[in-house]
């Protein structure tokens, strides 16, 4: 969860950025602090940090949740893309991948493919109807991972302090090939995906 001075800070950015184009800075801090059940700006700042614990945590996972839908990535770092939804057992985590060889039993093996997250944001968030988060910290990935779920724009760096064993498959590739057993994952992968 969000920190006091990370809540103002993120609740200012998404004033920045909000729909209401017809107001003053101002008016749209009320208008974004009445989102999180707060009568104005003044009202959010001085009684944010009384809360108690639970429903200061509960606003504060809101916000937190709020700023990542809406938050632009750094156009100084790649980012690589990842989806994290409910298993049966555990929560589950798929990538955007790159092809890096075949392994010894003729399956595809993949890697995350990192890209410029900034160039893509806005055409991701419009083709996907669920929320694509920017999670730029360890907090906001925790968050992400266990609580919201779908698709999320990560630093490659961050994402390898989570995800470490995503990146370390070129050990899985085969350097001998047998392309009789791709051809035969291949037509297996066809078969399954046509019933």
């Amino acid at each position: 969860m969000f920190a006091y001075k990370e809540c103002l800070d993120s609740l200012k950015y998404l004033a920045k950025v909000s729909i209401f184009n017809d107001k003053s800075h101002c008016q749209k801090l009320d208008l974004c602090s009445q989102e999180f059940g707060f009568n104005n700006y003044h009202h959010l700042k001085n009684t944010l940090h009384k809360l108690p614990e639970d429903r200061f945590g509960k606003v504060s996972l809101k916000l937190m949740r709020k700023y990542c839908q809406a938050a632009k990535p750094s156009l100084n770092e790649d980012y690589v893309e990842f989806y994290a939804f409910q298993g049966i057992e555990a929560v589950q985590v798929a990538f955007y991948s790159q092809w890096v060889g075949w392994d010894k039993l003729g399956r595809e093996v993949r890697e995350p493919r990192p890209y410029c997250g900034k160039r893509s944001i806005d055409g991701l968030r419009e083709l996907f109807e669920t929320p694509v988060y920017v999670v730029e910290n360890d907090k906001q990935l925790i968050s992400w991972l266990h609580d919201w779920y779908g698709t999320a724009l990560i630093p490659e760096k961050l994402a390898k302090k989570y995800f470490s064993e995503k990146f370390d498959r070129r050990r899985l590739v085969c350097d001998e090939v047998n392309m009789g057993l791709v051809r035969a994952c291949a037509e297996d992968h066809s078969n399954n995906v046509a019933t």
